[in-house]
């Protein structure tokens, strides 16, 4: 609908934000809006879907395996994400100066959201769900789904005290 020209903001992630590199017309990047005034900061989720890297509990040399995805890490920070920057983001699918600056805002707030990430009670299609039916029903979805989430919360905060005991 965004590259149709039907909306006039899209959220999305920067994988999404290449492809509408072929939009005919001009966009900009923006960052999340703060909630009000008093906010001091930005806060940009990361996608639920990052990829992570896991070792076996079972794996041999599990401090060899850690150096390797610590190195692994630091030069994907330090090589690889400023060349997607500035040679994707800001070379070739930016179109304006001002998208440089929130551009910056974006990279400086990332934060990741549990709650989006291991998706309690289901609540992180709830947005989605909601838009989809064309119904306003917000409060009714969340007071059926709030008991699960709560529990699927719990549950996992349960696994960490027992991981850590």
């Amino acid at each position: 609908m965004f590259k149709a020209n039907r909306v006039l903001f899209r959220t999305t992630n920067f994988f999404r934000i290449t492809q509408c590199r072929s939009m005919e017309n001009d966009f900009g990047i923006l960052p999340m809006p703060k909630f009000d005034e008093s906010q001091a900061e930005y806060y940009h989720p990361m996608s639920y879907s990052s990829p992570a890297i896991c070792i076996p509990y079972t794996a041999e040399n599990p401090e060899i395996n850690g150096a390797v995805i610590e190195a692994l890490s630091y030069y994907g920070r330090t090589i690889m994400l400023p060349a997607y920057y500035d040679r994707l983001l800001m070379g070739i699918v930016s179109r304006d100066e001002e998208s440089k600056f929130c551009l910056d805002i974006i990279f400086d707030s990332v934060n990741f959201d549990l709650g989006t990430i291991y998706n309690f009670g289901g609540l992180r299609e709830c947005f989605t769900q909601i838009i989809s039916s064309g119904a306003n029903m917000f409060a009714s979805y969340y007071e059926k789904n709030e008991a699960k989430a709560k529990k699927e919360l719990d549950n996992y905060i349960n696994s960490y005290k027992d991981y850590i005991n």
